[in-house]
C-alpha cells in the first residue's frame, strides 16, 4: 500500500516532468539537427564518389569524406543564418519547406521504431512507418500528412525562434533581477 502511495507521489510527477523534458528537448533537437544531418550525410555519401576518391586513396578518403560533410554542414548553417538576416519572408518559407521535409523523413523513422519495438513485445505483427487509421488508402495518406504538417508547426516555430536569437536562453532570474545588476 506504501509503495502504491509512493508511486502516485513521487512517479506520476516524475514521469510528467521526464515527458515535459523530453518532448521540449525533442523540439529543439529536430528544429536542426534533422537537416543538418542531412547535408552532413548527403555530402559525405556523394563527395566520397566525385571529390574523397579523386584526391586520396586509402583510409585518408573516409578523414576527406567527413571534412568535406562538416564544411557542407557549416556552410549551409551560415547561409540559413545570413539568409534570415538578409530576407526574413523567403527564408520564413524556405525554413517551413526545410522543416517539413525534415519532419517527412524522421516522422516515419520514428513510427518504424515504435512498432519495430512494439512487434518486438508481441503487441503488433509487423512493423508499420505510416498509421492505417482508414480503410480507404487516400484518407491515410490525408491523415499522414496532415500528422506531419501538424508535427512541423512546433519545430518550425523552434526554428525561427533561434534563428531571431531567442533560444530559450535568458539572462534573468526567476525574481526579475538581470545579472547585469549583480
Amino acid at each position: 500500500m506504501i509503495i502504491l502511495v509512493l508511486l502516485f507521489v513521487v512517479g506520476i510527477p516524475l514521469a510528467i516532468s521526464l515527458y515535459k523534458m523530453l518532448a521540449v528537448s525533442t523540439v529543439k533537437i529536430a528544429a536542426f539537427a534533422i537537416d543538418f544531418a542531412l547535408v552532413f550525410l548527403l555530402t559525405c555519401f556523394y563527395g566520397h564518389s566525385f571529390i574523397g576518391t579523386k584526391l586520396a586513396t586509402g583510409n585518408l578518403v573516409y578523414l576527406i569524406d567527413i571534412a568535406l560533410g562538416i564544411v557542407a554542414t557549416l556552410a549551409y548553417g551560415v547561409l540559413i543564418i545570413l539568409l534570415h538576416s538578409r530576407l526574413p519572408k523567403v527564408s520564413m518559407v524556405l525554413n517551413f519547406f526545410i522543416v517539413l521535409i525534415g519532419v517527412s523523413v524522421a516522422y516515419p523513422l520514428a513510427l518504424d521504431f515504435i512498432s519495430a519495438v512494439l512487434k518486438m513485445l508481441g503487441i503488433v505483427k509487423d512493423t508499420f512507418t505510416e498509421l492505417s487509421l482508414f480503410e480507404n488508402g487516400l484518407w491515410n495518406k490525408i491523415l499522414h500528412y496532415l500528422i506531419i504538417f501538424i508535427l512541423a508547426l512546433p519545430i518550425f516555430g523552434s526554428r525561427i525562434k533561434y534563428l531571431n536569437g531567442n533560444n530559450g536562453s535568458s539572462n534573468e532570474y526567476s525574481d526579475g533581477d538581470s545579472l547585469e545588476k549583480v
